[in-house]
């Protein structure tokens, strides 16, 4: 099974909910989770159809820029499908986090893009406030143990050497 290398133009294209009202438009979805209170989000939409024949550079058309004057539109709300689709992936994450780690919040923020399949995905964490108390102990959260981590470390280490 072979796939097939996409250049930065075509992955930012393929980002892009084919269902959504906004689907000739780029979009973020920053979602807002908080502990004990309702959810919310800003949905920032670029104003540049991607079909405009204009002669802007690709990246003003697939990418979203809130520092530019006039580029996008910012909707915020407390409820609607956004925030449904995307606060389980926003809980998923909590509870991995707690349980491997023991870290606990109240509060995150993260951003979402929805692809042409209709599925979501988390592009980054944008913020977060820690549960007061919990004290993060920083070391590796993967399937490896810590000895493991440091052996193999050590290993991809010693070949770059050689």
């Amino acid at each position: 099974f072979f796939f097939k290398q996409k250049t930065a133009y075509e992955m930012l294209r393929s980002l892009v909910g084919s269902e959504m009202c906004i689907r000739d438009r780029a979009f973020v979805c920053r979602t807002c989770w908080r502990r004990d209170k309702n959810a919310y989000a800003w949905i920032i939409t670029n104003k540049r159809n991607y079909y405009d024949e204009d002669e802007a550079p690709e990246v003003k058309k697939y990418c979203t820029n809130t520092k530019e004057m006039g580029s996008c539109t910012i909707v915020h709300t407390h409820r609607g499908k956004y925030l449904e689709e995307t606060v389980p992936y926003i809980i998923n994450l909590l509870k991995y986090l707690e349980v491997n780690a023991q870290i606990y919040f109240d509060e995150m923020t993260c951003d979402f893009v929805k692809d042409e399949s209709g599925n979501w995905w988390m592009i980054n964490v944008k913020g977060f406030i820690v549960s007061d108390g919990c004290t993060i102990n920083m070391r590796p959260i993967t399937n490896f143990g810590e000895d493991d981590f440091r052996s193999d470390t050590k290993k991809a280490l010693d070949q770059r050497k050689k």
